[in-house]
């Protein structure tokens, strides 16, 4: 979970009774997924805690060459969420040249390809989890993606939650949509029977940034 704040806004990622909140707005970019970072990362079986391998470099642009923004020596530095039950990797705003953009204490950074590991992007964690919509969806969903089409869904939850399977992904003018059936039942109080109570195409972020579909990490 994140383990720190930004004067401008916090990205809340507590576990609250197993399930991670999803990043909310205040990001340098659209959340487009999860990197691993292998040196940061690496789980210690002794105390179940991530544990650094060595100081991690970021650099001030995708280049190896640039200058120096940070030196990161512990996790709790890097914001951060899991791709997996716990699994802890580095939230990504932008990728280029294999660098990866990642937020620090400090602000803004690249990550080297030489120190990342895969990377989870948004659609295949929403895709193969347990998801659900977010504070950030507004509530409608469209018949085609990106199109003036839109249907209210009333929502079970005031603050996001309400359970989603998302069975497509695509990019309209260089926005990403996601095909999702809005369940009328919870995943994880109410498994059966499985009920659709409404099918469209939702944007995969809000206007900040947020993405509008998270999963759960640890399941349920």
């Amino acid at each position: 979970m994140t383990r720190f704040a930004l004067c401008v806004a916090a990205f809340t990622l507590a576990a609250a009774g197993g399930l991670a909140q999803a990043p909310t707005a205040g990001g340098p970019g659209p959340v487009l997924g999860i990197v691993e970072i292998p040196k940061m990362f690496t789980i210690n079986p002794d105390t179940g805690r991530a544990e650094p391998r060595g100081a991690l470099t970021l650099y001030t642009r995708p280049d190896f060459n640039s200058k120096v923004a940070a030196t990161i020596t512990e996790p709790k530095a890097i914001d951060d969420a899991e791709y997996g039950y716990e699994e802890p990797g580095a939230l990504v705003y932008r990728r280029e040249g294999g660098y990866y953009l990642i937020r620090t204490a400090r602000g803004t950074a690249w990550l080297s390809p030489n120190d990342a590991g895969p990377f989870h992007s948004l659609e295949t964690l929403v895709s193969d989890g347990l998801s659900h919509l977010t504070e950030a969806w507004d509530g409608f969903v469209s018949a085609s993606p990106g199109g003036a089409n839109r249907t209210r869904v009333p929502r079970r939850r005031a603050n996001g939650g309400d359970s989603v399977e998302v069975t497509a992904a695509r990019r309209v003018a260089g926005r990403l949509w996601l095909q999702v059936e809005v369940m009328g039942n919870q995943h994880c109080t109410e498994p059966a029977p499985a009920v659709v109570k409404a099918r469209g195409w939702v944007p995969a972020h809000d206007a900040s940034g947020a993405p509008t579909v998270w999963f759960h990490s640890r399941g349920c």
